[in-house]
């Protein structure tokens, strides 16, 4: 069975992204959520899957509208 939590090394890989994008974002604010337990920070599988999916693109003219999550 998949991890739903993931710690960043984990998240970057399934997105594709370095462990430094993901502590970028976490500082600006405008990355994927994660939640800090115990003092780890661990990212959701599906809010993952949801930043893939709100990123999807069709054309190179398409705009990007990311939109913060609460």
């Amino acid at each position: 069975m998949d991890k739903r939590m993931l710690p960043p090394a984990q998240a970057a890989r399934y997105l594709g992204v370095t462990v430094g994008w993901l502590a970028k974002r976490r500082v600006y604010g405008d990355g994927p959520p994660y939640t800090k337990l115990l003092g780890r920070v661990l990212y959701d599988r599906v809010d993952l899957d949801t930043l893939i999916e709100q990123n999807k693109r069709h054309s190179t003219s398409d705009h990007h509208h990311q939109t913060k999550s609460a």
